[in-house]
């Protein structure tokens, strides 16, 4: 009886999976709408881009040390928006 709920769970899991593949981490857990992922990423936090600017401040930070700290920051790579605005705050 088990393996048969779980036959029948998979392909709604999958179906599920797919529709969530882009879904921004910080939407909420309920609700899922896939055009949330049609919007792209979620710009930095004030909190994320003041630990980026603190963490490059103290050196001359060039376009590939910006990515790296955003990647390292959000575990995702950076775009180019992103990068634009570390690049603002840092001067």
């Amino acid at each position: 009886m088990r393996i048969l709920r779980q036959r029948r769970r998979a392909p709604i899991k999958s179906l599920v999976d797919w529709l969530r593949t882009g879904y921004p981490d910080e939407a909420p857990g309920t609700g899922h709408s896939s055009l949330l992922a049609l919007n792209g990423p979620i710009p930095l936090t004030a909190q994320q881009t003041d630990q980026i600017v603190a963490e490059l401040a103290e050196e001359s930070a060039d376009a590939i040390d910006i990515g790296i700290a955003i990647t390292k920051t959000t575990n995702r790579l950076p775009t180019q928006a992103q990068k634009r605005s570390v690049s603002r705050a840092l001067r």
